[in-house]
């Protein structure tokens, strides 16, 4: 029976999805460790996703990616009383990244304007250790808010996103402490 179910299940959403797009999306996402390194850190990140169940005002959203997080702060660094170094520290933690979006859209033309949000899943693909001492915790959970843009050419997209992850609960195993990360993307797409 529940093989049943879910075939009707898969047989149902293809018959109903509608207008799928294929992208790519690469980006930079600005990064701070909230309370513990306060500066801002620019790294990379990309995914690759889909558009689907799109209809007049609203779609669906799924990706795939690649994220780095961290933070870095600045200290000053004596070795005798004349010499002091300004010191940069930074640490990076590598995520993959899954997430599904609701999406909002106004359609002008062959501009489309879209507002989404959703959850996304993030596990640690690197060190789960930082500064020897601070243990990162394996899965994440954030809440993805974007607001974008895409312009149709013929079969093709090209488009920009800004989007806001909050990290929900903490981001470490041994103490409270957040990240704030804005992304910021430009992507290109095909229409199937």
């Amino acid at each position: 029976m529940k093989k049943i179910f879910c075939l009707f299940c898969v047989l149902f959403l293809s018959t109903g999805v509608y207008a799928q797009t294929l992208y790519v999306e690469n980006g930079v996402a600005f990064s701070s460790l909230k309370g513990l390194y306060d500066e801002t850190l620019c790294k990379y990140q990309m995914s690759a996703g889909v558009y689907y169940l799109n209809r007049n005002w609203s779609f669906l959203s799924s990706s795939l990616g690649f994220l780095q997080k961290g933070g870095k702060y600045t200290y000053w660094y004596a070795e005798s009383i004349n010499q002091r170094y300004r010191c940069h520290h930074s640490e990076v933690v590598k995520y993959i990244t899954a997430n599904t979006l609701y999406n909002v859209k106004y359609d002008w033309e062959n501009v489309m304007l879209y507002g989404g949000i959703g959850p996304q899943l993030a596990i640690n693909v690197g060190d789960n250790e930082i500064a020897d001492y601070d243990r990162v915790k394996r899965v994440n959970y954030s809440l993805k808010t974007i607001i974008g843009i895409n312009y149709h050419l013929n079969s093709c997209l090209i488009g920009g996103s800004i989007s806001y992850l909050p990290t929900l609960g903490h981001l470490f195993q041994n103490k409270s402490g957040n990240d704030k990360t804005i992304m910021v993307s430009l992507f290109v797409g095909y229409n199937l």
